[in-house]
């Protein structure tokens, strides 16, 4: 039996050198990383933080973006998600 997916324990498996903040929202398990506008398209960044969320946690992390209100500003941000088992 795995055991049960929570902020803390995703906190201590990810192994991601980028800032990374995790949440729960609705049971569901939310990884997001604030996207640099010009490097990278959002939908690769965010497709890229899910693999990597999948690889180091085993359990399937799904890709998002959109935007969220950080220091006083929208700015653009990834997320993987880990739906609640």
């Amino acid at each position: 039996m795995k055991p049960k997916m929570t902020v803390k324990t995703v906190n201590q498996l990810l192994n991601i050198h980028q800032q990374v903040n995790v949440s729960q929202s609705n049971g569901n398990i939310v990884i997001t990383q604030e996207i640099d506008s010009g490097t990278n398209s959002p939908t690769t960044v965010s497709k890229l933080l899910a693999e990597s969320v999948t690889s180091c946690i085993g359990r399937k992390a799904y890709s998002t973006c959109s935007y969220q209100r950080l220091r006083g500003k929208s700015r653009l941000v990834a997320q993987a998600i880990i739906p609640c088992e």
